[in-house]
């Protein structure tokens, strides 16, 4: 396990000191991190019957890895932005969430008439 992680440590490392000489392509070491994160998305994604749990959470770690991308290309200000998007959508998802348990769990008192 250990000598395969450090032959992939290698072929990275050889990819980015290629890139910054001008001989290599920045889109090799992109397309593999594409590769890796689709893989972990499918492990991240479960269905029970008719439920399906993990989108959202696998949704997150794949914008994660394109800023991530965007910063390793350096494309610094689109990676800002790219921060900037994903500040505000999950703020937006914590207000639907407190909208939602807060309609949820209003209280319903029934009462019966007595016969």
């Amino acid at each position: 396990m250990t000598f395969t992680k450090l032959l992939k440590f290698s072929k990275r490392l050889k990819s980015i000191i290629l890139t910054e000489k001008g001989t290599g392509d920045v889109t090799r070491i992109i397309g593999q991190v594409v590769t890796g994160v689709g893989f972990l998305r499918a492990g991240i994604i479960f269905k029970e019957g008719t439920n399906i749990h993990g989108l959202t959470t696998a949704v997150t770690v794949w914008c994660c890895s394109a800023v991530g991308c965007l910063a390793g290309a350096g494309h610094i200000k689109e990676t800002f932005i790219g921060l900037y998007d994903s500040t505000i959508l999950k703020t937006i998802n914590n207000v639907t969430f407190i909208i939602n348990y807060v309609t949820l769990t209003v209280p319903v008192i029934l009462t019966f008439a007595g016969r």
